[in-house]
């Protein structure tokens, strides 16, 4: 008696209907083994991806805003070392603007930790590297001791903070437009379970 009469047939050589339900149910078990490691996989990469993209998407925003806060907290100190306000201790707006800058600097350490420099992340990185060199360029003109000579009047301190909030505005911008594109991309990623 081979294998194959002993699965397919009965004692009186009758064919045996059970030996091929065992099969198929082997094989279905096989195949949905297989197929829920598979989805599990593509759901925990999913997952795992989305949680991402909002850990990111919300240190990308708060990048933005402690920018524009830290520039604007530093003019200020500028603004009342040079008299043009007086409302306050300069210790006490200098102690702001420092905690101003402790924000943005953690933010962008952790941004820069969070996302990796390959190369489908190139012009995410070139925006935020375009955001931090507008930062750096305005921080170290309003920390320098040329920009309390360029205040003569109160005039001069506002066009001086217009124009420097207008050039973190454009680049924060320039970050949210591929920020958006990024997260779109890894949105359609993230729904196809990659």
């Amino acid at each position: 008696m081979t294998w194959c009469e002993f699965l397919f047939q009965t004692g009186d050589h009758h064919f045996q209907w059970v030996g091929i339900s065992a099969l198929l149910a082997g094989i279905g078990l096989i195949f949905n083994a297989i197929w829920n490691r598979k989805s599990f996989r593509a759901d925990l990469i999913s997952k795992n991806r989305i949680e991402w993209m909002n850990t990111a998407r919300s240190l990308i925003s708060d990048l933005g805003i402690y920018a524009e806060s830290a520039i604007s907290a530093g003019i200020v100190v500028v603004s009342a070392k040079t008299g043009f306000y007086k409302n306050e201790k300069l210790n006490d707006l200098t102690q702001k603007a420092n905690d101003e800058l402790s924000k943005y600097t953690k933010t962008a350490f952790n941004l820069h930790l969070y996302i990796s420099t390959a190369d489908d992340n190139k012009k995410l990185n070139d925006a935020i590297d375009g955001l931090e060199t507008v930062f750096s360029d305005l921080n170290e003109e309003i920390n320098g001791n040329e920009i309390d000579n360029q205040l003569k009047n109160y005039d001069d301190f506002l066009n001086y903070h217009k124009k420097s909030s207008n050039k973190i505005f454009e680049a924060r911008n320039e970050l949210m437009t591929v920020a958006r594109t990024y997260f779109k991309n890894e949105w359609e990623r993230a729904k196809r379970g990659e």
